[in-house]
């Protein structure tokens, strides 16, 4: 767990507002409606995060890192991070595609002449109905889905704020939707409302049969030194059925042992839970501590990795390891991996029968991401080194590639997965901003073949772009 300094300061920078213009757009129109006839009528797929999302299994379709993103084998989408105004007055964000085979984006709209700025235009998403920076979206069933919701400010500390009256100022849960939309953008249209007053947390999972949210109710409290803190309570898994559009509550996931868990990976019908274990419940004060007393309290405390089976509601732990050590983790597939900066070994623990094995051992082992079946890894320190080390999980291969970000020398991004393809960011135009800090006014996105990415040959399929990127 990591104590949050200052949420709303977080999300006034997040929310930046863009002057620029909105009706440009560099691609011809034929090759637009090419593109848009391609997307609506792409046959369904089942790689990655991909578009057919329907299988038995559960599977993790959104969460905090890839929020405003998502992918299908034919290209990627992605809400813009910039509001602009558009002609009403009314500000909004866009949603924009990169097509894979023609590697051009496209402002996701076909209506004709459109100036992508006004609330009609399929591409545009009003910013008092879709949220930024919190709203997020995802691919399921041959559908695009947006979720508006509000901001997850669990574990915040603020300072109190007060109205004109001098009484404590309180914020609502906006009430969030699901939104269901074609491919093409088209046909876009609310098909569930959660409950006034519920908060609904980024991660999205889904199986055959539907899609799972995770909600809470919210609330503050006021520590010693008048700064408040936000904690949640009656935390929630909640199953939407994509047949009937209605929901219903699976089981609860507070479970009073005091431990805060979030989900960070599934197995077919069990999700795999992490909590840190101070050996009591938080409480107010406790949050509010100074920084070097919250590390000393977390630096004895212990990670829990736990498996929660849907069809029993049987929370079982799996593994734990104290944060007094140095480690990282991630699942894939029905195996939970785990780094040790101190020795340098990657250990795989299999979820469903306890057996731990030694994967590898080398120095840069932070893992950072993984793409299918291979963890990407960095070093632990903010050295000089951005490379990625690629360890394969079924052989325990490592390859280090030299490949960086071309114009500052920083790690590349992982966007999507396609076949045998990437989509990365290798690339940024931008203004140096004099204390060694940049406005990325351009993030520059390609294709490249994994065997060239694992290997280190920067042979990259640039995409043609006409936004700025995120």
């Amino acid at each position: 767990m990591r104590k949050i300094a200052d949420m709303v300061l977080i999300f006034t920078l997040c929310c930046s507002f863009c002057a620029c213009s909105t009706g440009t757009n560099y691609n011809s129109a034929t090759e637009k409606d090419n593109v848009l006839h391609k997307v609506k009528n792409a046959e369904p797929d089942n790689s990655g995060k991909s578009v057919n999302q329907q299988t038995a299994g559960l599977k993790i379709l959104n969460d905090t890192e890839t929020l405003a993103s998502c992918y299908t084998d034919a290209g990627y989408y992605y809400l813009t991070e910039d509001v602009e105004e558009l002609e009403n007055g009314e500000y909004g964000a866009h949603l924009m595609y990169m097509d894979f085979a023609t590697k051009q984006e496209i402002y996701l709209c076909s209506n004709t002449g459109c100036k992508h700025n006004t609330p009609d235009c399929p591409a545009v998403f009003v910013m008092d109905e879709f949220p930024i920076c919190t709203s997020g979206i995802f691919s399921y069933g041959n559908k695009i889905y947006v979720l508006s919701k509000g901001m997850d400010n669990e574990g915040a500390v603020t300072q109190d704020f007060y109205d004109p009256d001098g009484q404590l100022a309180e914020t609502e849960a906006s009430q969030a939707a699901l939104y269901e939309m074609d491919t093409d953008g088209t046909n876009r249209h609310k098909v569930y409302s959660f409950d006034v007053g519920l908060t609904v947390e980024d991660t999205v999972l889904g199986n055959s049969e539907g899609l799972y949210f995770v909600t809470k109710k919210l609330s503050e409290s006021t520590a010693e030194d008048s700064r408040s803190v936000t904690t949640s309570s009656g935390k929630t898994l909640l199953f939407w059925d994509a047949d009937t559009k209605s929901a219903k509550e699976i089981c609860k996931l507070d479970f009073d042992d005091g431990i805060t868990r979030k989900i960070m990976g599934c197995l077919d019908n069990a999700l795999v839970l992490s909590g840190v274990d101070y050996g009591k419940e938080l409480t107010t004060d406790d949050y509010t501590m100074s920084d070097d007393d919250w590390n000393d309290m977390y630096k004895n405390s212990t990670e829990v990795i736990s498996t929660l089976d849907l069809s029993n509601q049987k929370l079982s732990e799996k593994y734990s390891i104290d944060n007094q050590t140095l480690h990282s983790m991630a699942v894939v597939d029905n195996t939970l991996y785990v780094s040790y900066k101190d020795t340098g070994e990657i250990k795989a623990v299999n979820l469903e029968n306890g057996e731990e094995k030694l994967l590898c051992s080398f120095t840069q082992n932070y893992i950072m991401n993984k793409l299918g079946d291979i963890l990407c890894c960095q070093t632990w320190d903010a050295s000089d080194d951005h490379t990625f080390y690629f360890v394969n999980t079924k052989t325990g291969e490592i390859q280090n590639s030299p490949l960086v970000n071309k114009a500052l020398g920083w790690n590349l991004e992982f966007k999507a997965e396609s076949g045998s393809k990437i989509l990365v960011i290798y690339d940024y135009e931008y203004t140096p901003l004099g204390d060694d800090s940049y406005d990325i006014t351009q993030y520059r996105y390609a294709l490249i073949e994994k065997s060239d990415l694992y290997a280190g040959n920067g042979i990259y399929e640039p995409i043609k772009m006409i936004g700025k990127g995120c």
